[in-house]
């Protein structure tokens, strides 16, 4: 089948007055053999045994994928949007980022803690070493805008992990609980209601003093951050209105992040369809990555994860 593809492939190439040393990418033959796994697997792995030994052997099943696997390659591999390069996957900085959240997985692998705290943490980790990795591998394709869409995302796991290491093992019980109630969105569920409004009665007396707009915002606000009132320290300091159930001045104020507030702003606004994007160069969101990355990596991950 790869001599085949690879014929078919020239073939094409020939229709448009091209070689292959003329293309601005060389496929590999690895490159090759992938595409004709996957398109195999995605024709086939609905079948039982026998009726895909069947199609294997139909001349017409080959001929098909053949014109399909070298038709992609050819409108995959070379028809990219060319876009602006400042490094690459196996450039030092990212690399060894990248080396350094394998080595992190990998020690994530052989903590042996029983505990629910130990095992929420430890999922919460793995999140954000692998939302790293997509980051890096975006980074080193020069996709630098869709990588701080992760960049949010890994500072708000961070702020989740931070605070939960520093508290009791049942506040981690109590975040873990709570992500049942986002099912609430998706209809109606009495069992699950009745629970989230017994969870609001804890803090009856709070809510009577609050008015219409604040009870609003507690209403919209508690599935999200209510787990954090199973904090001492943050339950008092909402009940004297110094911080909120929210992200800014409830999570990542008391995870002591707020420093990265400016930046977690800015973020937004190039995520969003501002023109925020025709301002900055590409090289001012490949360095706030890497700065944000090493931080991340280097500061708040690693002196959480060691704890564990």
């Amino acid at each position: 089948m790869l001599p085949r593809v690879m014929e078919a492939y020239n073939s094409k190439l020939s229709q448009r007055n091209k070689s292959p040393d003329q293309m601005d990418s060389i496929v590999s033959i690895n490159k090759f053999t992938e595409y004709i796994y996957y398109y195999h697997l995605f024709f086939t792995s609905h079948l039982d045994d026998d009726e895909r030994a069947r199609l294997q052997k139909s001349s017409d099943y080959q001929k098909e994928l053949i014109n399909k696997i070298s038709a992609s390659v050819i409108c995959n591999e070379h028809g990219q949007m060319n876009v602006r390069s400042f490094t690459a996957a196996v450039s030092p900085e990212v690399l060894g980022y990248c080396i350094l959240s394998n080595c992190l997985l990998e020690y994530l692998v052989i903590i042996d803690r029983p505990s629910i705290k130990a095992d929420i943490l430890r999922g919460l980790f793995q999140t954000a070493f692998i939302t790293i990795k997509a980051m890096l591998n975006l980074i080193g394709a020069s996709y630098n805008i869709n990588a701080i869409t992760l960049w949010r995302q890994l500072h708000e796991i961070e702020c989740v992990i931070i605070t939960l290491n520093h508290a009791e093992s049942e506040v981690s019980e109590k975040y873990y609980n709570y992500q049942e109630f986002y099912n609430l969105e998706y209809g109606d569920n009495s069992e699950l209601k009745e629970k989230l409004d017994k969870e609001k009665s804890l803090y009856k007396d709070k809510i009577e003093t609050m008015n219409y707009k604040e009870k609003l915002d507690f209403e919209r606000s508690f599935v999200n951050y209510g787990w954090l009132l199973a904090i001492k320290d943050f339950r008092d300091e909402w009940n004297h209105g110094k911080c909120r159930l929210d992200f800014r001045n409830g999570l990542q104020k008391f995870a002591q992040q707020s420093e990265r507030f400016q930046a977690y702003r800015e973020a937004s606004k190039i995520i969003h369809p501002s023109a925020k994007i025709l301002v900055l160069a590409q090289q001012d969101y490949y360095f706030f990555l890497i700065e944000q990355i090493s931080k991340r990596l280097y500061i708040t991950l690693r002196e959480n994860l060691f704890t564990l």
